[in-house]
């Protein structure tokens, strides 16, 4: 078996157990069949609607993320309804097991780094979004290693992205830290590494690859291989086929290129990742696969 499936329960990941697994059983084939016009009907929870707004944005996943609990409390039964059907979805719990997975390998990496005597890390995030693991997992390591530098780069399309991720990296106090320095680019994932030479420890791309065809994957995948430091480390994801594929392609309008392991794979090994040095995670309910890459 080429892939794992991660079960650590130390970082309380969201499953598919119990009376939601028979809920789903029903629900889910419903729900694959809902014709669209109906969609504004089954919103009624406003932080529902937000994500359906939103789709494709760092504000949709920050939503789910936070459960919804950023925006207006349902009061309503219906909006109560709404909300637990929307963000109990295996889809949506799956978005946050990936963060879990991403931040716990963030942290893994930097600690690896620290242990091994390095004063200095560089990272880099690529439609960073809200950079929350990137971010959360740096104030995390300083904890521990106050003397650490950390240099940060992050990018994004999308300047209310940036904007977001500096007001984050604000309210964790990092900005006022002396040895933290952090860059925010607005630019694509193409034209930034087309045009940077500079070198990273890690280099961290989550959430962009589900919108970029095999062609534009390899392209990008090569250019992170090149900037990639010697025992430097490339995380990235995609979401792979499951069973709500239908509700949120064709209801959600939520429109993805959907991978598996193998195809995670042979992207990397296509891009100059040896073999060897390529490990594939899926988060427990399958929904989404961490590729690691290590050059």
């Amino acid at each position: 078996m080429n892939f794992k499936i991660d079960d650590k329960k130390r970082l309380d990941y969201e499953l598919e157990a119990g009376l939601r697994k028979w809920v789903n059983f029903i629900l889910i084939p419903i729900i694959n069949n809902l014709p669209v016009f109906i969609r504004p009907y089954v919103t009624k929870d406003k932080a529902a609607d937000e994500v359906v707004e939103n789709r494709t944005s760092h504000y949709a996943l920050e939503i789910l993320y936070q459960k919804g609990y950023n925006i207006k409390k349902p009061k309503k039964f219906i909006e109560k309804l709404a909300r637990s059907v929307w963000f109990g979805a295996n889809n949506a719990k799956a978005v946050r097991n990936r963060l879990r997975l991403v931040k716990d390998r963030v942290y893994s990496h930097f600690a690896k780094l620290a242990h091994m005597g390095h004063k200095e890390i560089s990272a880099l995030s690529i439609a960073a979004g809200s950079a929350r693991a990137m971010l959360e997992e740096g104030d995390k390591l300083l904890k521990k290693h106050p003397d650490m530098r950390l240099n940060f780069v992050f990018i994004d399309k999308n300047p209310a992205a940036l904007e977001y991720s500096r007001k984050f990296a604000q309210d964790l106090g990092l900005l006022d830290k002396e040895n933290v320095k952090i860059r925010w680019y607005e630019d694509t994932a193409t034209n930034f590494l087309q045009n940077h030479n500079e070198n990273f420890d890690l280099v961290e791309m989550v959430g962009l690859l589900d919108y970029f065809d095999d062609e534009r994957t390899v392209r990008v995948f090569t250019h992170i291989q090149r900037i990639l430091k010697a025992g430097g480390l490339f995380i990235t994801a995609n979401i792979a086929p499951n069973k709500e594929q239908k509700f949120v392609t064709k209801f959600v309008d939520w429109k993805m290129i959907y991978r598996n392991h193998q195809d995670m794979r042979r992207l990397l090994v296509q891009s100059g990742f040896s073999d060897d040095n390529i490990e594939l995670i899926y988060e427990p309910l399958r929904v989404h696969i961490v590729a690691l890459a290590t050059k």
